[in-house]
Formats: structure tokens, C-alpha cells, sequence
């Protein structure tokens, strides 16, 4: 019994007991869901209707999910409603998120919701992610919201990152919100990135800001890169302003260059450095190749300084054409 609770929380799949056969077609796997006589008859009937892929299905496995005793029953069919990608599975898989009585069920039905890309989920989505006594299904929730893709869930996303009190959670929330790309979830992330208690809060933080442009951005990450005390928070913030390539960024990440204790924070602002080019850059690598005391470090500035390209030609100076 144990086994079986924490496989439902997990949203893990049981095989079907003795008994239990592979249904013949999608007509008699829709006839065992609704009237297999043991419940694993019926949970094997539901997971196959969700491979199989038959939108006649969708009916029956709403009625599963909605009335079935075996809690296997309702996960299987909650999940097989998001594989079968249809707008009528939105409204019974938001009932079950917020009504079902087991964990399996609901985090199966978030994540489904998630499958449906469809922004009539983001309600009921956003209503778990704050409000689920589950932080399973609270993590669903807030990967779901990502998987939509729709800014509306950006307020829900931070309000977790913020608030919630799994780390987990706060984590997927500030993933999430880099994939919305939505410009509201900056304060959210920036403030995580400064104050989250926790290391893998902050490089998720760190990791989500490198699809954001602007000033704010900039300086909160030059920030976390001069003060974080974690390493592998830093190492992400300046991979982060690599990516983002702002040279604004220059003067941090040379400073981390010269001074921060962690070697492979160091090597990874060279290797921003390079990424991002300009003339500060390109001098500081250039004296990091050949001056570091570190033969490791001088490597990572030579491969550094080889990967900048030159900057264009000031507007209205052609490049040399090989005319007369």
C-alpha cells in the first residue's frame, strides 16, 4: 500500500495486475475502461487509449477521469487526455486539478494541461501553483505554465518564485518565466536572483535572465556576479552575460577575471569576454593569455581572445574591396 501511494505521487505507472491484456482496438479499449471489472483492467484501458491516439476516445476517458474509483484510473486517464491534444479535454482536466482527491491525479491532470498548449489552462494552472497543498503538483503546475507558453501566466510564475516555500518550485517558476520571455517576470527574477536563500534558486534566476535585455538586467547580474557567495551561482551568472552579450557587462566580468577566488568562475567570465567582444574585452584577454599565473587560465584566455570577432567598420567606412 505504501509502494503504491508514494508511485501516485510520483505519477509513476503500474504494470496491469494478472489479468490484465492489451485491448484489441481503440473501440474495445474504450469498452474495458468502462466496464473492466477490476481496476486494472481499467487503468491498462486508459494508458493505451492515450498511445493509441484516437480522438473518439476523448468522451470516455473525460468520464473515467471524473467518476472512476481506482485512482490509477483517473492519473492514466488524465494523462492520456493530454496526449490526445483536444480543446474538450480542458475544462475536465481543470475540474480534476482542482477537485481530485489524490496527488497523482492532479499533478497528472497539470501536466496534461501543459500538453494542450491552450490558454484556457492557465487559469486553473495558476490556481494550483499557488494554491496545492502538493508540491509535486505545484511543480507540474508551474512547469506546465512554461510548456503553455502564454505571458498570462507570468503573474502566478512570480508570485511562486517569490513565495513559494519548495525551493523545487521556486526553481521551475524562474525556468517557466524565462521561456514566457515575458518582460513582467524580470522584477520577479532579478529580486530571486539578490535574495533567494537557496544556490540552485539563484542560478535558475541567472539562467532564465539571459533571454531579457536592458539596464535593470545588466546591473543585477554584474551584481550577483561581484557579490554571490555561492560559486556555481556565479559561474551561471557570467555564462548569462555571455549569452546576453551586452558590453555594458565588460566591467564586471573582467573583475571577476582578475579577482574571484573560484577558478572555473574565472574561466567562464573569459570565456563571456570572448563572447562578447569590444575593445575592453579583447585587452583584457589578450593580457590574461600571456600574464596569468595559472596555466589553465592563460589556455581559456588564448581560446577566449580567438573567438572575437572584429567589430564593423564605422557606419559610412567601406572595408577595403580591392579596388584601385
Amino acid at each position: 500500500m505504501a509502494v503504491a501511494a508514494w508511485a501516485l505521487v510520483l505519477g509513476a505507472s503500474i504494470p496491469p495486475q494478472a489479468g490484465a491484456r492489451d485491448c484489441d482496438g481503440v473501440d474495445s479499449c474504450i469498452a474495458q475502461l468502462r466496464f473492466g471489472e477490476t481496476v486494472s483492467l481499467r487503468e491498462h484501458a486508459a494508458r493505451l487509449l492515450g498511445e493509441r491516439g484516437d480522438p473518439s476516445a476523448v468522451l470516455f476517458l473525460v468520464e473515467a477521469l471524473g467518476r472512476d474509483e481506482g485512482d490509477f484510473v483517473r492519473a492514466n486517464a488524465a494523462e492520456a487526455l493530454g496526449w490526445l491534444q483536444s480543446g474538450e479535454a480542458v475544462e475536465p482536466l481543470g475540474e480534476a486539478l482542482r477537485n481530485d482527491r489524490r496527488d497523482g491525479v492532479r499533478r497528472e491532470a497539470a501536466l496534461s494541461l501543459g500538453r494542450l498548449r491552450l490558454t484556457a489552462g492557465v487559469a486553473p494552472l495558476g490556481e494550483a501553483l499557488e494554491s496545492d497543498r502538493n508540491y509535486a503538483v505545484r511543480l507540474a503546475a508551474a512547469s506546465a505554465l512554461g510548456t503553455v507558453g502564454d505571458a498570462s501566466g507570468a503573474a502566478a510564475l512570480g508570485r511562486a518564485l517569490a513565495a513559494d516555500g519548495r525551493s523545487e518550485v521556486r526553481s521551475q517558476a524562474a525556468v517557466s518565466l524565462g521561456v514566457l520571455k515575458n518582460t513582467e517576470g524580470v522584477a520577479a527574477l532579478t529580486t530571486a536572483l539578490a535574495e533567494d536563500s537557496f544556490p540552485g534558486v539563484r542560478r535558475a534566476a541567472a539562467r532564465a535572465l539571459s533571454v531579457f535585455e536592458g539596464e535593470a538586467v545588466t546591473r543585477a547580474l554584474g551584481e550577483a556576479l561581484a557579490q554571490d557567495p555561492h560559486r556555481a551561482v556565479r559561474r551561471e551568472v557570467a555564462r548569462t552575460l555571455g549569452v546576453r552579450g551586452d558590453r555594458d557587462a565588460s566591467r564586471p566580468l573582467v573583475r571577476a577575471l582578475q579577482t574571484d577566488l573560484a577558478l572555473e568562475v574565472r574561466g567562464e567570465a573569459a570565456v563571456a569576454l570572448g563572447k562578447m567582444g569590444g575593445d575592453r574585452a579583447h585587452d583584457a584577454l589578450a593580457y590574461f593569455a600571456e600574464n596569468a599565473e595559472l596555466a589553465t587560465l592563460r589556455r581559456t584566455s588564448r581560446d577566449a581572445l580567438d573567438t572575437i570577432a572584429p567589430d564593423p567598420p564605422p557606419p559610412g567606412e567601406d572595408e577595403d574591396d580591392g579596388g584601385e
